[in-house]
């Protein structure tokens, strides 16, 4: 006579969709969490690059400020070096005056 099998494939079946909505459950939260990470961490990278950004944008400002500082100073190293040959040489004619 035939034995119906029908109850041990039931059983399979219902085993493997047990088993296949456990591991998309265990899927899904696992992308939840690595979906929450990301969002921390591309908050974090993002704060950083403003961060640098800042501090690039005030290093610019620096630059702009040393490098005016820098030719100031040149100038006045220009002019004081004139002012000096100006002086020798205002010396010198002084020394022949005076030697006279």
């Amino acid at each position: 006579s035939y034995a119906p099998q029908s109850g041990q494939i039931i059983g399979v079946l219902s085993q493997m969709k047990e088993d296949f909505a456990k591991d998309l459950a265990d899927a899904q939260a696992k992308e939840k969490k690595a979906a929450e990470e990301f969002k921390l961490l591309k908050a974090a990278k993002q704060e950083e690059i403003a961060a640098g950004r800042k501090l690039v944008a005030e290093l610019d400002q620096e630059i702009a400020a040393l490098q005016e500082k820098h030719a100031q100073a040149f100038k006045e190293l220009e002019d004081t070096q004139a002012q000096l040959e100006l002086d020798r040489t205002f010396l010198e004619n002084l020394k022949k005056k005076c030697a006279v």
